[in-house]
């Protein structure tokens, strides 16, 4: 799942650093991170999350950064 910031990312992120949320409420742990294919020099905006979020039924509903990146 990408989620893209309007600033450039300067740190590292971790899986940690976010909470994705199910329709159901649930909780769907991240699993990985990472700035690829965007990781180009001025180009740190994107990040891509990795991980069991749901499926055609049951969509991810939202993203909450809990960590200081």
């Amino acid at each position: 799942m990408p989620v893209h910031f309007e600033t450039e990312v300067l740190g590292p992120v971790f899986p940690q650093d976010f909470i994705v949320r199910g329709a159901d409420g649930d909780i769907r742990p991240v699993l990985c991170t990472t700035f690829f294919p965007s990781d180009d020099v001025g180009d740190r905006r994107s990040i891509l999350l990795v991980g069991e979020f749901g499926d055609g039924k049951d969509q991810p509903l939202s993203v909450e950064v809990i960590g200081d990146i």
